[in-house]
């Protein structure tokens, strides 16, 4: 990262005051700056330590100021010109005088960052200037002392020139701390640094939950939801299942992250199976409204009755809704009526997207308790070929059971079948009888039928009165074909067919 790159982040982060503070060679001294330009930590060493801080921040409020990286870090310049660097490195331990000079002057001592981001004075320069002067042997070595290190672990701590980073922190602070640094020791009795450690080197699904909520709430670190979508995958992985829950809600409402429906469902049905009343509710939902899951307002149900025996409020509201109260009886009742209720609805595509498949499976549940509706229903949808291929096999078994229990309409339909010679060899007997027992029980169709199978002398003998009775039947009713043949048996057109017993019958 270029020098002025990094004093315009510290700026925003901070503010212009941040140079009026001892601390902003700290703050530079984790940017990538000082790796290409080493001299300027030695030229900003002097400025904050030899009290030019507020000679600095008073220039770089003047209009005119030649400063350029203050002035492009406040917004006054949109371009600068890097420093140039003659290859002067402070920190090689040469002997040279101007390491000499440097270690006479000392450096100014690191402050600790509050909770907020920003700084409280930890000491007086004095103070700093011995912790990280040159006077100990691991200075004059060129190693980093405790102060150094800690200060490292502060800035990955609260972020400072960087993402914030646990891990690293942990590292330097460990290492602050073996060689005796209190306030390094004091950071990792911290309950973030704790749930951290825990989290991550004992894979303690708790603790990785709980980071996942501060990251994902901005409760004592900063907010970032990409952390918190990391935490909490790795907790829900391990089946925590209040993470799964809040990974599914992170996907369903795209949270700062990516919006993924598929994803949001898959992860609030692993919490619901572990009985987690608000995600029983919230994949219910999908379920019933076919969101990020495929339609099945069974399953919904399910769900829904599962949330609402823990109490949950908004469960125990949707199966108050009559579509769903109709699939309680269905299912958990075994009630055949609603049963052939959803089956229609299916069928028909009447408050639910319409699917023969669907149909036909709550059909053939209340079929198989023997209601001759549903069986009815059954031959229809392999009839009229709403199931694919056609299946007459299963058409003619339904209708038959129905038939047999006396559903007038499975009758007529049975004799259609007979008759027409499909779904079963033709035999005009056969038709007759299901017509006529069909006509017995008052089915217009079924008496037109029989009138018109009594008329051609089909499946029984030519009888003109046994059809006029039958047509008289049917007409009776609004059968227009059945009035149409009345008149041509009873009228003067019938004569020639009937005789005069067509007018003294």
């Amino acid at each position: 990262m270029k020098l002025h790159e990094a004093l315009k982040k510290v700026f925003w982060q901070f503010g212009i005051a941040v140079l009026q503070e001892k601390r902003l060679i700290f703050i530079l001294a984790d940017f990538k700056a000082f790796d290409e330009y080493p001299a300027m930590r030695k030229v900003m060493e002097a400025v904050v330590s030899d009290g030019h801080g507020k000679r600095l921040y008073s220039k770089s409020l003047k209009p005119d100021s030649d400063d350029d990286s203050i002035l492009y870090a406040r917004g006054r310049k949109s371009d600068v010109a890097e420093p140039s660097s003659h290859g002067f490195d402070p920190f090689e331990k040469t002997g040279s005088q101007e390491s000499g000079d440097a270690a006479q002057e000392g450096s100014p001592g690191p402050e600790s960052p509050g909770t907020n981001g920003g700084a409280e004075p930890a000491g007086d320069s004095g103070d700093a200037g011995t912790d990280a002067g040159t006077g100990s042997d691991e200075k004059k070595h060129g190693g980093p002392d405790a102060q150094d290190l800690y200060m490292l672990g502060e800035m990955y701590y609260f972020g400072i020139g960087a993402r914030p980073d646990f891990a690293a922190a942990v590292k330097w602070y460990r290492e602050a701390a073996a060689k005796g640094h209190q306030g390094a020791e004091d950071r990792l009795k911290e309950r973030t640094l704790r749930l951290f450690c825990k989290a991550s080197e004992q894979c303690d699904a708790k603790s990785q939950l709980a980071l996942g909520w501060m990251y994902s709430h901005g409760k004592d670190v900063r907010q970032d939801y990409g952390e918190a979508l990391k935490w909490y995958s790795i907790a829900a992985e391990q089946g925590n299942a209040v993470a799964q829950y809040n990974l599914g809600y992170m996907y369903q409402n795209g949270n700062g992250i990516h919006q993924d429906i598929v994803k949001a469902a898959k992860w609030y049905e692993a919490a619901a199976e572990q009985g987690k009343p608000e995600a029983q509710f919230s994949i219910g939902s999908m379920y019933e409204a076919g969101y990020g899951v495929g339609r099945d307002v069974e399953k919904a149900v399910r769900w829904y009755r599962a949330a609402a025996s823990k109490g949950q409020k908004d469960a125990e509201d949707r199966l108050q809704d009559p579509v769903l109260q109709l699939f309680c009886r269905a299912t958990e009742q075994g009630d055949a009526v609603a049963q052939v209720s959803l089956g229609d609805m299916y069928s028909n595509g009447q408050g639910v997207g319409q699917n023969y498949n669907e149909a036909l499976r709550w059909y053939r549940m209340a079929a198989e308790q023997g209601n001759t509706a549903a069986q009815l229903s059954i031959t229809m949808l392999y009839g009229e070929g709403h199931l694919g291929p056609d299946d007459s096999g299963e058409a003619v078994k339904w209708c038959r059971k129905a038939a047999e229990q006396g559903n007038a309409s499975a009758q007529l339909r049975l004799g259609m079948m007979y008759e027409e010679g499909k779904s079963l060899p033709q035999d005009y007997r056969e038709a007759v009888n299901w017509y006529r027992k069909a006509a017995l029980q008052g089915d217009t169709a079924a008496c037109f039928s029989l009138g018109r199978m009594c008329e051609e002398g089909h499946g029984t003998k030519q009888d003109y009165e046994e059809a006029v009775r039958w047509y008289k039947k049917a007409s009776g009713h609004g059968h227009a074909a059945a009035k149409e043949r009345l008149d041509g048996l009873t009228g003067f057109k019938g004569w020639k067919r009937r005789g005069l017993r067509a007018f003294f019958p």
